[in-house]
């Protein structure tokens, strides 16, 4: 039997300050998501978030544990400031079904998940405005890193609330240790699949990217 080494912060652990905080932020996050949304984007919307609620089914074994992927990074590949939506409802149905996290620190949760996630889409589309992406070699290079960093982010920020947001009776720096290193593959796989996807809708899909129109200039 396996334990399962996921980036979800449960209940009794962090203080309330920072539930509150986490609250507090989440609910920004969403708003701003909200205000001028698309009617058009929400069946995309839905789409991604149960994609990343199905990735929390996707465990990679490690010696003694499993992990999971994220995919946060490709949910703000695909929806951009529209991200938070789409992460907090698949957390919500994670915290529902299978325990992952809990409700007091579902706020918390979603702000760890949605900051990288709205990272990657702000740099990608940037890019793509920029026109820095036409080329193969830098829409693969800009996927790679942008997938591994937006792992790495959600593990700095989970980390630093285990660090310094939970209660001073709980010692959780070994757990915060031994959480990064199950997750060095989910590093590799997911800055393989954020660079695949973005090389693929932005030859045959780029609208999707959130800029219609473009043009796939010498590779």
């Amino acid at each position: 039997m396996t334990a399962l080494w996921g980036i979800h912060i449960a209940d009794g652990l962090v203080r309330e300050s920072w539930l509150i905080g986490g609250y507090c932020i989440a609910a920004v996050l969403l708003v701003l998501s909200v205000v001028k949304i698309d009617a058009n984007k929400m069946p995309l919307i839905a789409l991604m978030s149960s994609a990343f609620f199905v990735a929390s089914l996707i465990h990679i074994k490690m010696p003694g544990t499993s992990v999971h992927l994220l995919f946060n990074g490709v949910v703000g590949l695909l929806l951009g400031r529209f991200a938070p939506m789409a992460i907090f409802m698949g957390l919500t149905l994670q915290a529902t079904l299978f325990g992952h996290g809990g409700w007091t620190t579902l706020g918390v949760n979603t702000v760890i998940m949605t900051l990288p996630a709205l990272m990657c889409g702000f740099i990608v589309r940037r890019s793509i405005r920029r026109g820095n992406l036409r080329q193969t070699k830098w829409r693969w290079l800009v996927g790679f890193s942008l997938g591994g960093c937006s792992v790495l982010l959600t593990l700095a920020l989970y980390t630093l609330v285990l660090l310094i947001g939970t209660h001073e009776s709980h010692d959780l720096s070994k757990l915060a240790y031994f959480v990064l290193v199950a997750h060095l593959p989910v590093i590799f796989i997911e800055a393989m699949i954020t660079a695949t996807l973005l090389d693929f809708l932005f030859r045959v899909q780029p609208s999707l990217l959130g800029v219609p129109d473009l043009r796939v200039g010498p590779t």
